[in-house]
């Protein structure tokens, strides 16, 4: 039986640059507050932002432990590290703080903090309370959030409210996330980079949060990246009809698809079992596929490293959590490497994650990808 556990994550890549201009010092005269984007949309549904602050620091402080929560989630950097990407389950009225270490990733002079936050909106899930005010809280000796933070809308990130339901007929928090890397902004864990179009934060006065949250009482997670074990199978795909405009529609154009494997592709996507690197080719309208399994138990985030000849190339992720239904018996996976990622029902007993990696080459192109999942080693939350 395959076996295996895996989140979506986009990882960017940093690069650091020479200061262009200097940046106001938040430190220790000032305290921590609740901050958001703006005053008009408090708690909007599926919404991605950047909160971005410079510090200079002329030493590295003794205690320099980040005291951070964020509602509803986010990702935290330290210059270009990544130091946290998700938050602990929480109710609203008492959220705590997770406690980070950003020692290893900090150095006299210009320091950057840069926070991807997601917005889901008044969704009541495992552990969590619908969320009444979205926002975003860092307490430390040397930087604290406060006005001074500045934000900005994530460009890449398509705004869109549909969900994907559970068998229960329960949303919960399956947000279709659709991304488009050509309006990423690049560099941004760099004092270099120019944030003088972005907005102030605004202080949130009468949030639903403790003014001064304590922290979670569980350490925070650790990590270790693993390989995928093995190639179910690559090839490519013929969809019966256009790829779906809505992204919550595209799972089921892929699920009625024809598979054919294509043992070539499958020898060439072995290389990702060894850390290497795969480049897959295809011509205008086509479509390729690669199903890998990571061959255990785990509850990670895929981290996927592209690069492309082409500009308007979609990568599609889907995953399914059994092999079969609990229910009827149908499969969900076959070896030739379909897969059902609209496959989602109550798990008990053994799982399964598989990631399938479908490509739309729109003219000529090619793509190279490289896969690993970042497992937490500690990962009840």
């Amino acid at each position: 039986m395959l076996r295996m556990r895996i989140f979506a994550l986009l990882i960017l890549s940093t690069t650091f640059l020479t200061p262009l201009h200097p940046q106001v010092i938040s430190g220790k005269g000032s305290r921590a507050l609740w901050i958001w984007r703006d005053r008009a949309e408090v708690a909007p549904k599926n919404a991605f932002t950047y909160f971005r602050k410079e510090v200079f620091l002329r030493r590295i402080p003794k205690d320099a432990t980040l005291h951070f929560a964020a509602d509803s989630n986010a990702h935290l950097w330290v210059n270009g590290h990544i130091l946290q990407r998700k938050m602990t389950r929480y109710f609203e009225a008492s959220i705590r703080t997770m406690v980070l270490d950003p020692a290893p990733y900090l150095h006299t002079g210009w320091n950057t903090i840069t926070v991807l936050h997601h917005s889901w909106g008044p969704i009541i899930t495992f552990q969590r309370s619908a969320s009444v005010h979205a926002g975003l809280y860092l307490r430390s000796s040397w930087v604290n959030s406060d006005a001074s933070w500045k934000v900005l809308p994530a460009p890449e990130f398509a705004s869109g409210s549909d969900q994907i339901l559970g068998v229960t007929g329960d949303s919960r928090i399956r947000y279709p996330e659709v991304i488009d890397g050509a309006l990423a902004e690049e560099h941004m864990g760099s004092p270099a980079f120019d944030d003088s179009k972005w907005q102030q934060a605004v202080v949130v006065e009468d949030g639903p949060w403790p003014a001064t949250p304590e922290d979670v009482e569980t350490e925070p997670q650790n990590e270790t990246s693993i390989l995928p074990k093995r190639i179910i199978a690559a090839g490519t795909l013929h969809m019966n009809g256009p790829l779906a405009r809505r992204a919550i529609d595209i799972a089921g154009t892929i699920s009625k698809a024809d598979y054919t494997p294509d043992q070539r592709i499958s020898v060439a996507a072995g290389k990702l079992v060894t850390g290497g690197e795969v480049t897959v080719s295809g011509k205008r309208g086509e479509s390729k596929y690669i199903m890998v399994d990571f061959d255990e138990p785990v509850h990670g985030f895929p981290e996927l490293t592209l690069s492309a000849s082409h500009a308007g190339t979609v990568i599609d992720l889907g995953y399914g959590e059994l092999p079969f239904s609990q229910y009827t018996g149908r499969a969900f996976v076959r070896s030739d490497g379909w897969m059902d990622p609209e496959c989602v029902v109550a798990a008990s007993g053994k799982t399964i994650k598989v990631l399938t990696i479908s490509l739309v080459v729109i003219g000529k192109g090619r793509m190279t990808l490289a896969t690993r999942l970042v497992k937490p080693l500690r990962w009840m939350r």
